[in-house]
């Protein structure tokens, strides 16, 4: 029988990193390169990944693109802050509520499997994941390292996840994240989307099409209830 496949994003979604995220993000670009004065609209940029915004910011501060060195040490400085931001303040690195215990139970279902698609930077994400007590271990992720496009992120999820899973296809796919970036993704890629999302935010993705949230992962049964209802954006 085949499967159905479940994709996680990962700020704001399995784990609460958002805003520290952001911030390691330009202080990484003002102490590595001198960069300022960096446009934190992220939904504005042409691609929201961290390699499409990061390319955008060069090109539009430095008038090139980042050479792999110059990305490679702007990389290592973020996860470096994102280090020292982990060691003083580890409260800003905690789970959405049940994200851990739900990924484990996902492991052992019989109609599901789970996979990751990130616009963070592969490194990132994985601290993120582990300081939240998160285990990636034997799920099919694709990163901004893979593409600085979420749409071909979450294509190569798939297909890493059709390989580990050994199926030529799903019968579902649903797209879990929080924010209009991912609404809009799910939409283009015709899967079906659940937002994580306080009443707040959830006026935004109801603006982008959304129509069915949670709010955390502590109770599993209406998880997987949404999972079954849940639909592509504006469908």
């Amino acid at each position: 029988m085949r499967k159905s496949l479940v994709i996680f994003d990962v700020d704001g979604t399995l784990t609460r990193t958002l805003r520290v995220d952001a911030d390691c993000f330009t202080r990484a670009f003002t102490k590595e390169f001198g960069i300022s004065g960096i446009n934190t609209d992220w939904g504005s940029y042409d691609n929201y990944t961290d390699s499409g915004i990061a390319s955008q910011i060069f090109r539009e501060k430095l008038g090139h693109s980042p050479t792999p060195e110059e990305n490679a040490r702007l990389v290592d400085r973020f996860i470096a802050l994102l280090q020292e931001e982990a060691a003083a303040e580890p409260e800003f690195f905690q789970e959405v509520p049940g994200a851990a215990a739900l990924l484990e139970r996902l492991r052992e279902e019989r109609d599901w499997r789970p996979a990751l698609a990130t616009g963070c930077w592969l490194p990132s994400a994985l601290f993120k994941l582990e300081k939240a007590g998160i285990s990636g271990e034997k799920i099919p992720l694709a990163s901004a390292d893979d593409s600085p496009i979420r749409e071909e992120i979450v294509r190569l999820a798939i297909a890493r996840s059709r390989r580990l899973y050994q199926t030529d296809r799903f019968e579902r796919v649903v797209y879990v994240g929080d924010g209009v970036w991912d609404v809009k993704m799910s939409s283009e890629l015709e899967i079906a989307f659940i937002g994580v999302a306080d009443e707040e935010k959830r006026k935004l993705l109801r603006a982008a099409g959304a129509a069915h949230f949670l709010t955390d992962f502590r109770d599993y049964s209406s998880f997987l209830r949404e999972l079954s209802r849940a639909t592509v954006p504006g469908k």
